[in-house]
């Protein structure tokens, strides 16, 4: 990820790692270490020239049910207007088995918007503000990730890029989207099965442990 981060619209970024004190869960950030886990810095974006937003970004991983692969508990991707991560433009944010009832996987733009305030002051009980909204994006397995927002600050002429980020940024998701494609597989034997057969491939039903 730092690499991703260097090669379009960063210079010099290393994100942090710290193996937490139950060494059940891993935290990823700029700026983390293992006294300052759950405060991540933000990450200035440029390359050089005056810096005009910061990219927030945290990971909190744990071990799958086999406790044979990480998985992404919860995290946060976006962007701000200080280092302090204050300020907030929008944010996507990701709780595995979110307890009250809001998508897991959800965005919140802190903005204003005239016909989103008469929506919601029309309709008992809803939130009083755009930004408060839960609006959902993609569920747990195809949530945005890093590389979109990459791709964003730089076609809408919000980050300046390297040269060739566009490669940089489609090899990365191309990566990711294959762990989660893994992911989904072993979570869904039968359907991908069914698919293999259609297609013309011979299975063998897997040997028992």
């Amino acid at each position: 990820m730092s690499d991703l981060l260097n090669g379009t619209i960063c210079a010099g970024v290393r994100l942090g790692v710290a193996t937490l004190r139950d060494n059940q869960r891993v935290a990823v950030g700029y700026g983390v270490n293992a006294r300052d886990w759950d405060v991540p810095a933000g990450i200035p974006i440029t390359r050089g020239r005056a810096v005009r937003c910061y990219l927030g970004l945290s990971y909190q991983l744990v071990p799958d049910d086999a406790h044979r692969y990480l998985m992404v508990e919860s995290s946060m991707l976006g962007i701000f207007l200080g280092p302090d991560l204050d300020e907030c433009l929008f944010h996507y944010d990701y709780e595995r088995n979110k307890p009250d009832g809001y998508p897991e996987a959800h965005l919140q733009v802190e903005a204003a918007s005239d016909s989103w305030r008469k929506l919601l002051s029309s309709a008992s009980g809803a939130k009083d503000e755009l930004a408060k909204l839960h609006l959902p994006v993609g569920g747990r397995r195809f949530r945005p990730t890093v590389e979109d927002i990459v791709e964003f600050l730089i076609v809408e002429n919000l980050a300046d890029a390297h040269p060739g980020w566009h490669g940089r940024v489609e090899a990365s998701r191309n990566s990711f989207q294959a762990l989660q494609l893994r992911a989904a597989i072993r979570r869904n034997q039968p359907v991908a099965c069914g698919i293999l057969r259609e297609l013309g491939y011979k299975l063998q039903e897997p040997s028992p442990n």
